[in-house]
């Protein structure tokens, strides 16, 4: 049989054996799989360089000691903010569709942000919210729209922060037109008597927009 144990130099992490169990440092543990190539895991608790030294050995023989280096990054994600739409009409609403890809299996929670070039509400799960207001959302894919309220180009920035500090951001960019329209009007009758009546006759016609 064989005996193996660890110490972590520098860093912080758990260290679980081939059946999940944990594994306490400097403390000797049987491994039943040797001789032969077996697995143990490693998971970083802190961001910083893990040191880890291996020892092995047979019951009173001496260590033989395998060194290993492992990088722990920050948990980071991707954001990604897009429309199927460049244009809308004034007071229309436009789809904007999210996605959150998280990088690492470490549990965060997300907000979200926006600011506008125009005055205008964002619409999400149910919810109306005004520039600068904080949003939660989560990761994976999601949807809400933008209802402009005046014309012009939007310049919508969404800004994702985790519960760990970083935070990504990306544009969209929708120009609210007001719609062009006409309006005409006339009498029936351009001429009464006394307390006759006519009728007053009105159209109004839209354009499509630009």
């Amino acid at each position: 049989t064989f005996q193996m144990r660890y110490v972590i130099n520098s860093g912080s992490g758990v260290i679980r054996d081939g059946s999940g169990t944990v594994r306490s440092s400097n403390t000797y543990y049987t491994v039943n799989s040797a001789p032969g190539s077996f697995s143990w895991n490693f998971e970083g608790t802190t961001v910083g360089q893990a040191d880890i030294t291996f020892y092995a050995k047979k019951p009173g023989g001496s260590d033989e000691t395998v060194n290993m280096v492992i990088d722990v990054a920050e948990t980071d994600f991707n954001f990604t903010a897009s429309s199927s739409t460049t244009s809308a009409d004034v007071n229309s609403s436009a789809p904007i569709s999210f996605n959150i890809a998280q990088l690492g299996s470490e549990s965060l929670t997300y907000t979200m942000r926006y600011t506008s070039a125009i005055s205008g509400t964002f619409n999400y799960n149910g919810n109306s919210y005004a520039p600068g207001d904080l949003i939660p959302v989560g990761a994976g894919a999601f949807s809400g729209s933008f209802t402009g309220t005046q014309s012009g180009s939007s310049n919508l920035r969404f800004t994702v922060t985790a519960s760990n500090g970083i935070s990504k951001a990306s544009n969209v960019g929708i120009t609210y037109n007001s719609t062009a329209f006409t309006f005409n009007g006339s009498p029936a009758d351009g001429s009464i008597y006394k307390d006759e009546n006519t009728n007053l006759n009105f159209a109004i016609s839209e354009a499509s927009p630009s």
